[in-house]
Order: structure tokens, then C-alpha cells, then sequence
């Protein structure tokens, strides 16, 4: 058997270290579980819901897709919608202003992704418990400023017509498939390979503005493009879109469009299809159509 023989010294040593432990633990947090600076406590959107007047804004449908999530006034980040949001608690026992901006993909591009600058912000001010999770209804409503020049629900009064180049027409239909009711489809053939559709009217653009969009609901099983026509009927178009099985919403820039030479004082919008293949039955479904601006 091996003895190890502690000395006088050793015996110090060994007292003080375990003095200074037990001080740490006494006087400091490192024996302690960590604990956040500033405790928080979780928003989670449960649903995100657009309230508009139906008849100056059309429907509500959206694809709210992120919320930039402002407290106090200060910018905490961009948050997948239906996730749990994490809101510190500035001041622990007063109440917490949290402000909601929608986001959006631009242009239907996921790597693009913007605040959407026509809805207003979602204002919630609350006094929560640490760590509690509270679940909202998220709902926004679209600026007072905001214009809509166009708005084509396919209820009343069709405002999307045949261009007179098109060898196919656009349909109205409700076979109980659609959004909300009645829905425009566009039907490709081999003995109807073009579809170009257009608005009835001309409409006064702005033209400089980066605020100028045009929402659409569609689902289809061809590629199609959307722009605006010119005076003489020149095509700027803005991006072509590709098919998507189910409805979908997408917010399309038209400032590039409209802005680009030669510059018109006003536009007509289209929804162009074209095929060249033998498939039978390519269709474009679309609703909800809006042109908005400041």
C-alpha cells in the first residue's frame, strides 16, 4: 500500500481553495442556473388573417409568409409566421408594445423576401408572464393610403378581356374549386396555343414609385407571364411564373415595368400563356386580381 502524506502545506492549500468555493457560491451566480438578462416571454401567430372593404379593396386573401417583429420600437427580427416569437421583456412587471410588420416574397422569390408596404401594422400591448406562450390572431388591414386602380373578383362587371391577338379566350367559372366563389380560367390546347388577356382599361400608373404591385391568385399547370401594355400595346413584362398544383398568392413588382423606356402615361395590365406542345387541356386559373399603389 502506497500512503500519500499531506503536509502542512498541502493542508493550507487545500482549506483556502475550498474557502474561496464556497465564497463564490455565496456571493456570486456561478453556482446558480443561468438565467437570461432580460426574460422573455413567446407570441405565436395562430392564424394571420387581411380585413378589407371588399368593395374598394377586394378580398383578403394573402401569403403572409414572415412578421417583422418590432419592441418597444426597437427591431427584434424576422420570424417564420406560425412560429414562436421570443419578446424580452424590457422592464419586467410593465407592459410590452410589440408591433407586426407582414412580409412577403417579392416577386413570388423566396430569397427576395420584403415587408409588404401596403398592409399597416399589427399593434399588441400586453403585460405577460415569463415564459408564458400566448397564441394571437394576427390580423392586418391595408394603409388608408392605398390605392387600387384595379380590383377583378370575376363577380361583376368582367374588367379582363381578350386581346384581340389571343386565339383563346378567358372563362368564368364556379365549380366549387375556387378561392372564394367565382374564378377566371384560361384553357391551352393544341388547336389554342395563345392566351393573352388584358385589362379593359387603361389605368394612370405611377411612375417612380417603387410602391406599385399587383396581387394575384392563381393555380395552373403552364408557365405564364405578367406585365403592362403600353399605348401602342407594347409589352413590359415584368416576371413568368411558374405552375403551382393548388391556389397561390403572389405579389409581383410592377415599378421595373412601367418605368422602363419607352415610359407611357398609361398602362393596360396583362396574363399571357403560350404552348407549343400537343398537351391537351393546359390550364390557368386565376382570381383576385388587384393593382395597388400609393
Amino acid at each position: 500500500m502506497i500512503k500519500v502524506l499531506y503536509t502542512t502545506t498541502h493542508l493550507k492549500k487545500y482549506l483556502l481553495w475550498s474557502l474561496a468555493i464556497i465564497t463564490i457560491c455565496i456571493t456570486g451566480n456561478s453556482c446558480k442556473k443561468y438565467k437570461p438578462s432580460n426574460p422573455v416571454f413567446y407570441l405565436k401567430s395562430d392564424q394571420v388573417t387581411v380585413n378589407t372593404n371588399v368593395i374598394q379593396q377586394g378580398t383578403g386573401t394573402h401569403n403572409i409568409t414572415e412578421l417583422y417583429v418590432y419592441v418597444n420600437g426597437k427591431f427584434q427580427g424576422a420570424y417564420p409566421q406560425g412560429n414562436n416569437i421570443p419578446i424580452p421583456m424590457v422592464e419586467p412587471g410593465k407592459n410590452v408594445k410589440i408591433n407586426l410588420v407582414a412580409g412577403i416574397k417579392n416577386n413570388g422569390i423566396s430569397t427576395t423576401r420584403i415587408n409588404y408596404p401596403f398592409y399597416d401594422l399589427y399593434t399588441l400591448d400586453t403585460l405577460v408572464n415569463q415564459a408564458t406562450i400566448i397564441t394571437k390572431n394576427i390580423s392586418f388591414s391595408y394603409k388608408s393610403g392605398a390605392d387600387f386602380p384595379l380590383i377583378e373578383g370575376f363577380d361583376t362587371g368582367i374588367k379582363l378581356i381578350k386581346s384581340p391577338v389571343s386565339d383563346t379566350t378567358l372563362i368564368v367559372t364556379n365549380d366549387g374549386t375556387g378561392v372564394n366563389g367565382n374564378f377566371g380560367r384560361i384553357t391551352l390546347s393544341s388547336a389554342n396555343k395563345f392566351a393573352r388577356m388584358e385589362s379593359a382599361l387603361q389605368y394612370t400608373l405611377p411612375k417612380g414609385e417603387s410602391n406599385l404591385y399587383l396581387e394575384l391568385d392563381y393555380r395552373s399547370n403552364v408557365e405564364f407571364e405578367v406585365g403592362v401594355l403600353g399605348e401602342n400595346n407594347e409589352e413590359k413584362s415584368t416576371i413568368r411564373i411558374t405552375p403551382k398544383e393548388n391556389w397561390s398568392k403572389i405579389y409581383v413588382s410592377l415599378a421595373d415595368a412601367v418605368n422602363r423606356e419607352p415610359k407611357y402615361n398609361k398602362h393596360k395590365l396583362y396574363i399571357k400563356a403560350v404552348t407549343n406542345t400537343e398537351t391537351p387541356k393546359l390550364k390557368l386559373d386565376i382570381d383576385n386580381i388587384k393593382i395597388v399603389h400609393f
